[in-house]
Parts: structure tokens; C-alpha cells; sequence
């Protein structure tokens, strides 16, 4: 073979004779990626008017992108495959692999999303009602230690100032230090939303009727390491009278009675729990999951849907999204509703929402992901056709692939495109002054004598003063200096802003 690739590595992992089985190489090109990213440098030279030292802080830029690239591991990807076969009429398995050889994965992407798999905990604390729920592992303090080390290190003085100056602000505005949120923090955090079936809630709408949905109640969850971050949040609630406080063995509640009116159960809460804070909608929902957790409720996992759903799923991974029925029915019962009262709620318009979005099956999906020896590897099962989704991923990724570098390198190029804007439109201001002291001393002029246009004519070459990007002058008089006035923002002057020239 005249070219190495991951065909074989990554292949024997797929599913075959599905309706999709694809594999990617990615070894010749995106090991250069960084490369080619620099090449785009040759941009700045195309661009009119920018000094030396606009060109270096493009160029920093740019260097900041390249070791981004470089650092994050994305070109030790050597391959993506996908695959999916039916299981049974209408339940697909899918697989997606992202591949990098064995002890060739130094890049943070391959760490800061979980380093090795790990048993599902939160799988076991979902209650039955569970709507959507997804877990994922986030070394924030890992991402927080690249961003600090890159961007002190660019050499770009407003990254370099963001980089000292964020810790304090954060601190100033939250009470708590940036070191032990981060520090408080275990790497792993879900989200959880339940819909309640058996009790039904009504929301009101702009028309003669109500919309009865399935209760709904939302719960944050964040792994965490001691109670320092309980303790603060708890501190910042000691204020509220009203705040209801539990602490049992083996848990602590705060919950806040429902500030306002709202059509369903409302009960802001904060709970530590083991190893896990949660912020829930109601004080109920934690203590369901608490219940499933230990054993004394039966949870998501004895349901036979999920059961369905998690064969040959594998039990340990780095993050999980699971999305039941229940909530495609839930967001197509919202949307009958909002398209229904749009319509007026009555005639055919109504009955055609109600057909094309109040029928048919509910989507639903259990997908793990797990960050293997040799790589990402993300199993799911669900009735969505995955030959459809991959056609969607194909045109999609290029462009977010294009966009993310972009967001990288193009804000500097942009930056010194405004600032050569701007110093040009300063060196038109220093050329009027200079006109106006050499009319001033011909002429015998005094502080406070009106000067015109014509009058610096003489001393302009050419006459007259070049817009930059079609602005405006005003000359004033003797001994106040000259203004301009833009159209469009100038470097650090907002449209309509008035521009002076900065004293040497």
C-alpha cells in the first residue's frame, strides 16, 4: 500500500452489512492541519495600509492557532468511521469512531472529556419518568490550565491581561475564588428533565383553550469534591427567611418556595448528596432520584424501555445521552400547541398542525461514549435511520471544521485591519494640525480664530484630506484640535463616535 491508514483498525470495529458503513481517512491530510493554517498567514500581506507592528499582531494570531492546533491532538486523528445496521424493523444500531493510533493521543482533546471509561452512575439515579438525561465528563480545570497557558504565552496583550484579570473578576462578582471552584469541581455533570405522565399540567394560550402537557421538572447535576461549593451557594441564601432547610444524614437541602405564579410544580433546590450537588426544579424530583439511587425506588433501568434500548450498549463510558418518547411527544404537543394558537385554534389550518405534528412515533435514543486505547469510540441504539444522519454530518462538518480555525486566527486579522482604520484616520487628523499651526504662524493667527477648509488648502498635499473609510472632519478653530466622525466603528471608536487624534 503506497499510503498507511487506519483502515483496518478502525473497520474491524464497525458493524457490517447495514445501510451505512463508512470509513474516513484522515492521516494525510490532517496531520498537517497546523501547517496549513499558518499558510493562511499570506493573508496579511494582501491587506493595504497595515504597519509592521499591525502585520506582528496578525502573525501573533495566527501562532496562537497553530499551537492550539498543534496541542489539542487533532492531528493525531487518523480516522473516522461510522456504521449502522438494523436490528430489528425500525431500531438501529450505530456506531462513530474517531481513531488514533495506540500511545499516540498527547493532545488534550483526548483528556479533558474524560481520560479512561468509568462505570454510568448517573444512569442509576434516573427515575422512570426520565424524558431526556445526558452525563459527560469535563476536566474544567484542565481546560482553564490550557487556556492559561496559551494565552499568556501569545503574546497578544489583551489575551494575555483577559488571562490575569479573569480569576478576579469571576471572584468580584461571584464572592468565590475562581482556584476553588475549579478545585471543587470532580469532572462530571448532567442534566436530567422527567415528564410525569400520570399528573398532566395546563398551560394557558392566546386562544379560547389550554394545552395539557405531561408535568415537567428539570434537575442539574455536578460531581463535585467537598462541600465548598454547597457552602458558598448556601451562604448567598442565609439572606431569604423563606428558604426551607433539610439536613438529614447523608443529605443537604435548600429549597426556595416558588417566587412567582407559574402553570407547574416550581420549587427552586439546592441538594448535596454522596459525591453530587443538584439543582432542581422541585425538592421532589431530587428525592426521587436519590431513592433510585439507593435502591429504595425503582428507577429508568428496570423499565423495560430502557432495557430495550441499553442491549449491547456498553456499561462503562465517558458520557451518556438518553432521550425517551416521552420527549418527542412532550416538544410535538408544545409545538401543536403554539402552531394551533397561531392559527386561531379553529379550521383547517389547526387540524393540518395537529396531523403533521401530533402523530406518529416518538424519537427516542441511548447512546455511550467512551475514550478508548485507540480512541473515541460512541455506541447507540435508537429508531432514528443513521445513513440520514451521517448525510447530515457530511455536509455539516467541513463547515465547522473551516469555522472553528477561522474563530481562531481570523478576530486578530481583523483587529489590525481596525487598527490600520484607525491610525490612518489619526494621521489625517495630525495632517490637519500640522496645516492649521503653519496657517496660524503666516498668518498671525490667535486661540479661537476660525480656520476653513480653504484656508488649509495650501498646506494639504493635494488639497484636501482622503477619507479612509467615509468620514468626516471638522477643522475647529485655532488651538482646539481637529475631530473626525465615521460611519462605521474605527478601530476602538464606535460609529458616530468622535475621533481625536491621541498627543505625542
Amino acid at each position: 500500500m503506497a499510503e498507511k491508514t487506519s483502515f483496518q483498525e478502525i473497520t474491524s470495529q464497525l458493524d457490517p452489512d447495514g445501510n451505512l458503513f463508512a470509513y474516513f481517512g484522515t492521516e494525510q491530510w490532517i496531520s498537517g492541519a497546523s501547517q496549513q493554517v499558518s499558510s493562511w498567514r499570506e493573508v496579511l500581506s494582501a491587506v493595504p495600509g497595515l504597519s509592521e507592528e499591525q502585520r506582528a499582531e496578525g502573525n501573533k494570531g495566527f501562532d496562537l492557532a497553530v499551537r492550539l492546533i498543534k496541542n489539542s491532538g487533532i492531528e493525531e486523528i487518523s480516522g473516522v468511521g461510522m456504521s449502522g445496521v438494523a436490528r430489528e424493523k425500525g431500531f438501529y444500531r450505530s456506531k462513530l469512531i474517531v481513531h488514533h493510533y495506540k500511545g499516540r493521543n498527547t493532545g488534550y482533546v483526548w483528556s479533558i472529556f474524560g481520560a479512561a471509561p468509568h462505570p454510568l452512575d448517573g444512569v442509576g439515579m434516573l427515575p422512570s419518568t426520565t424524558a431526556l438525561s445526558g452525563f459527560f465528563d469535563l476536566d474544567l480545570s484542565g481546560i482553564w490550565t490550557v487556556l492559561e497557558r496559551e494565552l499568556s504565552q501569545s503574546g497578544i496583550k489583551e489575551l494575555e491581561e483577559w488571562t490575569r484579570g479573569f480569576p478576579k473578576e469571576f471572584e468580584q462578582k461571584t464572592g468565590m475564588s475562581f482556584d476553588s471552584l475549579v478545585k471543587s469541581l470532580s469532572g462530571e455533570f448532567g442534566l436530567v428533565l422527567t415528564v410525569d405522565e400520570t399528573r398532566m399540567v395546563a398551560l394557558p394560550l392566546p386562544i379560547p383553550q389550554t394545552l395539557q402537557i405531561p408535568e415537567p421538572r428539570l434537575v442539574l447535576v455536578i460531581k463535585v469534591k467537598g462541600d465548598a461549593l454547597f457552602d458558598h451557594l448556601d451562604h448567598l441564601l442565609q439572606s431569604n427567611p423563606q428558604v426551607e432547610r433539610v439536613d438529614e444524614e447523608g443529605l443537604r437541602m435548600r429549597t426556595v418556595p416558588s417566587p412567582a405564579p407559574v402553570p407547574f410544580p416550581f420549587r427552586p433546590t439546592l441538594a448535596r448528596a454522596g459525591e453530587y450537588l443538584f439543582l432542581g426544579s422541585t425538592d421532589t424530583v431530587i428525592r426521587e432520584m436519590l431513592a433510585v439511587r439507593t435502591g429504595k425506588q425503582a428507577g429508568l433501568k428496570a423499565a423495560d424501555e430502557f432495557k430495550r434500548m441499553a442491549q449491547g450498549i456498553p456499561e462503562q463510558g465517558n458520557s451518556f445521552v438518553f432521550v425517551s418518547p416521552r420527549f418527542s411527544k412532550a416538544v410535538s404537543a408544545l409545538q401543536v400547541g403554539a402552531l394551533s394558537a397561531w392559527s386561531g385554534g379553529t379550521g383547517g389550518a389547526s387540524r393540518f398542525f395537529q396531523r403533521q405534528f401530533g402523530q406518529g412515533q416518538g424519537a427516542f435514543s441511548y447512546a455511550v461514549s467512551a475514550n478508548t486505547a485507540e480512541g473515541w469510540v460512541s455506541v447507540s441504539n435508537g429508531n432514528s435511520d443513521p445513513s440520514r444522519k451521517a448525510l447530515i454530518m457530511t455536509a455539516v462538518q467541513p463547515a465547522a471544521v473551516v469555522g472553528l480555525l477561522a474563530a481562531i486566527a481570523i478576530p486578530n486579522f481583523v483587529k489590525a485591519r481596525g487598527s490600520a482604520q484607525q491610525n490612518a484616520v489619526f494621521n489625517n487628523l495630525r495632517i490637519i494640525e500640522g496645516a492649521k499651526n503653519q496657517w496660524t504662524l503666516e498668518n498671525r493667527k490667535r486661540e479661537g480664530d476660525r480656520v476653513t477648509e480653504e484656508d488649509l488648502a495650501p498646506y494639504i498635499r493635494g488639497g484636501k484630506i482622503h477619507p479612509v473609510v467615509g468620514e468626516t472632519y471638522s477643522i475647529n478653530g485655532v488651538g482646539t484640535p481637529a475631530t473626525a466622525t465615521a460611519p462605521i466603528q474605527v478601530g476602538n471608536f464606535p460609529a458616530g463616535a468622535t475621533i481625536k487624534a491621541p498627543q505625542r
